[in-house]
C-alpha cells in the first residue's frame, strides 16, 4: 500500500514490543526505525530460499500481514501500513 496514501503508524502493542524487545522508549526513535525497516527491510522473496523460514512462520501467526526483516528485526506491519509487532531475529543478517 502507498506509504504517501496511508502513512505509516504504529501501535500501541508495537510500540510496547520495541521497548521491551530493543530497549527503545524514545517515540520519535521508534517511529523513525520503523519507517527505515517499511523503506528498506527484507521480504520474504529478498531473501535466500534457506533465510525465508522465519517470515513464513510469521505468514502462519499473522494472514494477511506484510512482514519484513531489518537490522536483527522482524517487523509484522498490517496491510494498511501500521507496525503491528517486532520480533527479534537471529537467523537471518538483513
Amino acid at each position: 500500500m502507498d506509504i504517501r496514501e496511508n502513512p505509516l503508524y504504529l501501535t500501541n502493542h508495537a510500540r510496547e514490543r520495541m521497548y521491551e524487545r530493543m530497549g527503545i522508549n524514545d517515540s520519535y526513535r521508534m517511529e523513525e526505525l520503523a519507517f527505515e525497516a517499511y523503506q528498506f527491510g527484507k521480504s520474504k522473496l529478498q531473501l535466500m530460499k534457506s533465510e525465508r523460514g522465519i517470515i513464513e512462520e510469521k505468514e502462519q501467526e499473522y494472514g494477511d500481514s506484510v512482514i519484513l526483516i531489518y537490522r536483527g528485526f522482524c517487523y509484522v506491519f498490517t496491510e494498511n501500513n501500521g507496525l503491528k509487532t517486532v520480533y527479534k531475529n537471529d537467523r537471518v543478517r538483513a
